[in-house]
């Protein structure tokens, strides 16, 4: 790749472009491969300053040429373009190739090539350029992509992953190579500065896929979880040296609860089909809808200029989750008590918001803002070039700056209530939502391993009839496992008292099934309850005797994975 890259494309580089040419010279030179199919590709005119025609595509031109504009007051919102220059500054020659099939302004699939440098302005030879480079088909008047045959025979040398060559179905879609990549190294030490490091090593290209694979997980969740038939989950792959690395399966697991507030702020807006929810998590404690409604004042036709032609006032929804913190290993940090601002339709990450929430070690909240269709406008109107903040004086009119303002207070204020009350909460038989949760915590194994220990969990024991005699009888659970499958946990329990007379002991567990609304009772058609005693003899069943400081083996199974609370009691009778 890197002898095609130096001969056939970036050939008699002038010296304003040493850095290119030492990046292609270097040893061990890495490349990141960046692409998309199933898409149409970059259509439409392919000269940067010819216009498309009427209802013709322009994605050629707008993401190869047209790198950025902005307007023209300080600090304006909406900025065009200045996305796209990520990648130039990826790379540390600040080069990239595109390579796209599309369907050509002839109606048949046609391949594309061209390759773009963006530099510092210079002077040279008493001549002034932008800094702006781009290598293709320099026949014409302007620079052009190569196209048709000779474009795929060059794309196939400097790619890896090639189009499918189905001629009753073409594959379209675009290719990007950003060339000679960097990665931001943080020192630990305080006094030094982090620097941009070139990809030289195997080690330094691991962190580098680490950050990729953060950042696409920070920023890409919503495109895992589907809306419909049409809106199907975005397929995620991430290669390191042909290597696949899991990105969709841990994007959609770690941000799961993020995903359930956003599909209940999708069925407000009446985006989501429900046949393609995924069930909600079963650590979820307590769950709120918001919808953010203004009542504007001053402007001539405020259904129009304010909410885009609704007539309810709602300008977004926003939903609160509060939920037990999952006792699995977090491989890499993911926002807990954040509230996620997003756009509306595209569904991008705009921020993370923080507010003061629950200061608890088993209760954790998310949060989910979406804009209405409607209202979307004036929240893009106030994002600064790099997209990711929604900030008020930003936008040029006064109506966008008054919806968004409005808009964050609300969501701010509504989002402290639900904190706040759900930190007062009193669920079923008075337990507090941190009791609930600690008692999840204990008993749920979600994405807990087969052998890693859990808290003790939280139990309630009763005593028996000898209580009004003053002999006390307690029962309480000294280790416990969850099952690999999710489906149980095997927990090891132990009754005392302090009756000096006592030979056995009857323990009873009740077990729960925590639902949002409250607990359900589990039937034994449910659940299955096996104790296993001293000398490997076992017994099934809610009930067990045994000998007073005895430990004993209990395993709960449960038909499908769910959360369980587990009531235990201990009673003597001999």
């Amino acid at each position: 790749m890197k002898s095609t890259l130096r001969d056939e494309v970036f050939a008699d580089l002038p010296r304003s472009l040493s850095i290119l040419a030492e990046s292609l010279d270097a040893e061990n030179t890495h490349a990141i491969e960046v692409f998309d199919r199933g898409t149409t590709g970059l259509d439409g005119p392919y000269h940067a300053s010819e216009t498309p025609g009427e209802w013709e595509p322009n994605n050629f031109n707008s993401f190869v040429f047209d790198i950025g504009t902005t307007k023209a007051s300080a600090g304006a919102g909406g900025t065009y373009g200045f996305g796209k220059t990520a990648t130039f500054e990826v790379s540390r020659a600040h080069t990239v190739v595109y390579w796209t099939r599309c369907t050509g302004r002839e109606g048949l699939p046609e391949y594309r090539l061209i390759a773009t440098s963006l530099h510092d302005p210079y002077a040279e030879g008493g001549a002034r350029y932008t800094g702006a480079h781009w290598w293709g088909d320099a026949s014409g008047d302007s620079i052009a992509p190569i196209r048709g045959e000779a474009a795929r025979v060059l794309g196939e040398k400097i790619f890896r992953t090639h189009f499918g060559d189905d001629d009753e179905d073409p594959e379209m879609g675009t290719s990007i190579l950003i060339i000679d990549p960097v990665i931001t190294v943080h020192s630990e030490d305080e006094r030094t500065v982090d620097k941009l490091t070139p990809v030289r090593s195997t080690e330094v290209a691991s962190l580098l896929v680490g950050q990729i694979r953060d950042a696409m997980a920070h920023s890409v969740w919503p495109k895992t979880f589907a809306q419909d038939q049409e809106n199907a989950p975005m397929h995620i792959e991430l290669y390191h040296d042909r290597q696949e690395q899991p990105v969709a399966e841990e994007v959609r697991r770690r941000y799961s609860t993020f995903a359930d507030a956003l599909i209940e702020v999708r069925k407000e807006q009446k985006t989501q089909v429900d046949d393609y929810a995924p069930a909600p998590s079963p650590l979820i404690l307590k769950r709120e809808t918001f919808p953010i409604t203004l009542r504007p004042r001053g402007w001539t036709d405020p259904r129009n200029e304010v909410f885009g032609g609704r007539n309810d006032n709602v300008v977004g929804h926003l939903h609160m989750i509060a939920s037990a913190k999952s006792p699995a290993s977090q491989d890499y940090t993911i926002p807990d008590d954040r509230l996620c601002l997003m756009r509306s339709g595209a569904e991008l990450v705009v921020q993370y918001m923080e507010i003061p929430g629950f200061e608890d070690d088993v209760v954790q909240w998310h949060g989910v803002f979406k804009p209405t269709p409607e209202c979307d406008d004036h929240f893009s109107a106030t994002e600064p070039p790099t997209h990711d903040s929604w900030t008020p004086q930003n936008a040029e009119k006064e109506v966008s700056k008054y919806v968004v303002e409005k808009a964050l207070g609300q969501i701010r204020q509504k989002a402290r209530k639900f904190l706040t009350e759900s930190q007062l909460a009193r669920p079923v038989e008075k337990r507090s939502v941190r009791a609930v949760a600690q008692a999840l915590r204990s008993f749920v194994p979600v994405g807990a391993a087969p052998d890693e220990p859990l808290e003790s969990p939280r139990r309630r024991a009763r005593s028996g009839a000898t209580r009004r005699h003053t002999v006390r009888t307690d029962v309480s659970i000294s280790e416990a496992r969850s099952l690999p499958d999710g489906k149980g946990q095997q927990v090891t329990v132990v009754a005392t008292t302090d009756s000096p007379d006592a030979t056995e002991i009857k323990v009873t567990a009740t077990v729960y099934a925590v639902a949002q609304d409250g607990n359900l009772a589990l039937g034994e058609d449910e659940l299955q309850i096996d104790w296993a005693l001293p000398g490997g003899s076992r017994e099934l069943g809610p009930e067990v005797t045994v000998r007073p400081g005895q430990a004993v083996g209990v395993l709960f199974v449960t038909q499908v994975a769910t959360a369980l609370e587990i009531d235990l009691s201990a009673e003597v009778v001999k």
